[in-house]
């Protein structure tokens, strides 16, 4: 709350007159390019103790800053000190006051509603202005950043702390600038994240055809075309990205994605890999090979999961095929799946405790089999079934002559999408009374009101035993 963005300081650093120099600590990458493009002076280098810090401060004429140690330091050393404070700041700059009995020489610019570092920054600009009287003909610096980018970064930091003032000063810039690529890009992923998507594939249209060589923008409009089921044009989109950024794995995993989409596995597979490179998943066991595919005459090969239940479900059907390589197969996987898959066809150990691992020769992550085996729509492995309820089950719904339908309504809450692909028991109410069919839950971590929903409905609910 108390910090500021740099990019309403742009707002008063075109005043002539006036030199300005970047005590700021840690530099963001995007601070440190808006940095370059103006005629500020960085000392953040400079500065290895308060008393550096000090030592510049005390060659200055005014320290305009937020409320941090800085504002105390200039306060203590008896400079001017403009401190730009938040709607409610800390105890000890009290409410309402423009000065402080702590700090004689300070000045408080008080953001006059939450959020509101806009307004700040024009005071900040009108009280620098009558510091440092201006002849009205007098040009600002060339190095300073033109107004109307100035107003860009603005609303790019009011995106930053989710104000929905961005969107309309997005709009405003580009009623000024219609060839604005940047605010086009901005303001289409605000509609975007709105679900006004054919809104956002226009302004990113838009900021391509000023520039079509935006990576970012290439990005954002895939991601718009493929939630309109537009999966080729979406793919054009990220290779065009790609093309850009080369050696971003996150734009390799999106292609990934869309191109599995299609039923591409030989090329979507072979991009999933980057899915390694990105923040999304830790490697395991790469201090073993991993498999090639080849033989496996005389191998003890570790197949494990990497993902969710599901997907280790989906793909232990690659067991038996590498099984064939010749070789023993040792699988690790959840406790809740030892059972299932002690039963799987080629596999000869199941271990859900890595302490308990044999000794294996090679690896491999479920999910990367699918490109080692070479995979295609033709030749997926569909022996089904390939898993097999355990010969111990103890749960027996008996018999009723009607058809036994189980429901689960629910993924995962840590799943990146569960929110899309989740629903509400009470959506399924609308088929819960055909006749002829019974229904049984399988739902697990039942909330409070589905629980109560189930008892009305006279469901069984078989969590426990799931």
């Amino acid at each position: 709350m108390r910090s500021s963005d740099f990019s309403y300081f742009l707002k008063f650093l075109d005043i002539p007159g006036v030199s300005f120099y970047s005590l700021q600590k840690e530099v963001s990458a995007d601070d440190m390019t808006l940095l370059t493009q103006t005629s500020v002076i960085d000392l953040s280098d400079n500065l290895n103790d308060f008393a550096d810090t000090a030592a510049v401060i005390s060659q200055l004429d005014l320290v305009i800053c937020v409320d941090t140690a800085v504002a105390h330091l200039a306060g203590a050393l008896g400079k001017p000190v403009w401190i730009l404070l938040s709607f409610m700041p800390d105890w000890r700059w009290l409410l309402t006051r423009e000065d402080s009995p702590w700090y004689p020489t300070a000045r408080l610019f008080r953001q006059s509603k939450p959020g509101d570092w806009d307004g700040v920054g024009d005071r900040i600009k009108v009280a620098l202005q009558e510091l440092i009287p201006t002849p009205t003909e007098a040009k600002s610096s060339s190095s300073a950043i033109a107004e109307i980018d100035v107003q860009f970064h603005i609303a790019k930091a009011l995106q930053k702390q989710g104000n929905k003032a961005a969107a309309a000063r997005y709009e405003q810039i580009i009623a000024t600038s219609p060839n604005h690529a940047e605010a086009h890009t901005y303001l289409g992923y605000l509609k975007q994240e709105n679900g006004q998507i054919a809104e956002a594939v226009s302004h990113y249209q838009q900021a391509l055809a000023t520039n079509p060589n935006l990576g970012k923008t290439n990005l954002y409009l895939g991601y718009a075309l493929e939630s309109q089921g537009r999966v080729a044009e979406a793919i054009d989109c990220y290779t065009k990205a790609i093309q850009l950024s080369p050696k971003s794995p996150d734009l390799r995993l999106r292609l990934a994605f869309a191109l599995l989409l299609t039923g591409n596995f030989q090329h979507g597979f072979a991009e999933y890999e980057s899915r390694w490179h990105t923040q999304e998943l830790e490697q395991q066991y790469t201090n073993y090979p991993l498999w090639d595919g080849s033989d496996l005459q005389g191998k003890t090969i570790l197949l494990h999961p990497e993902q969710g239940f599901g997907d280790a479900i989906h793909f232990i059907r690659y067991a038996p095929l590498v099984k064939q390589k010749g070789g023993k197969v040792m699988v690790a996987c959840h406790q809740s799946l030892k059972r299932l898959f002690e039963k799987v066809a080629g596999v000869d150990n199941v271990v859900t405790n890595p302490q308990n691992l044999l000794d294996f020769q090679v690896q491999a992550p479920l999910l990367s089999l699918p490109r080692i085996l070479g995979t295609t729509l033709e030749n997926i492995p569909a022996n089904i079934p390939y898993l097999a309820a355990p010969d111990d089950c103890k749960i027996s719904l008996g018999s009723n002559n009607k058809l036994k339908v189980g429901i689960v309504w629910a993924g995962g809450p840590l799943h990146r999408k569960n929110h899309e692909r989740s629903c509400k028991l009470s959506e399924f109410l609308k088929f819960l009374d055909v006749p002829g069919a019974s229904f049984y839950s399988l739902q697990k971590d039942l909330s409070a009101g589905d629980l109560t929903l189930l008892n009305q409905q006279q469901i069984p609910n078989l969590s426990e035993h799931c």
